[in-house]
């Protein structure tokens, strides 16, 4: 794409990247621009833009067309997935109780010393 007037804006539009992009492509020389005068100061217009740096077009879905033996693929990859998800969901719970178990161990009422037991029982028969 030759022969073109866009700002930094427009050219990140244009190339589907983020403005930061286009001014490291700058920086580093990918790009043709030059400079010109603006309201807030010099302002840089881009103007040759490699038809390589332009990122593909998306298609929308309605468009694609998938054959049943991709989908089955599809199914079977979500199916290991799913399984792998669910051992590390049953590991995650052994750790859980695991944890559970040592915290009411915390909890537990601790162990009464020998004289606190003796005045105790010292003042039940007053």
């Amino acid at each position: 794409m030759d022969n073109g007037d866009w700002s930094v804006k427009q050219a990140a539009e244009l190339m589907g990247v983020s403005e930061k992009t286009i001014r490291r492509h700058l920086k580093d020389g990918l790009l043709q621009f030059r400079r010109q005068p603006g309201k807030f100061g010099p302002e840089i217009r881009i103007t040759a833009i490699p038809t390589t740096l332009i990122k593909k077009e998306i298609t929308p879905l309605d468009k694609v067309e998938i054959s049943a033996p991709d989908v089955n693929a599809l199914l079977r990859q979500r199916e290991e997935e799913i399984k792998e998800l669910q051992f590390q969901l049953g590991d995650a719970l052994n750790a859980v109780r695991v944890l559970e178990g040592r915290l009411k161990l915390l909890e537990a009422p601790k162990r009464i010393p020998w004289w606190q037991r003796v005045l105790g029982k010292l003042r039940e028969f007053k």
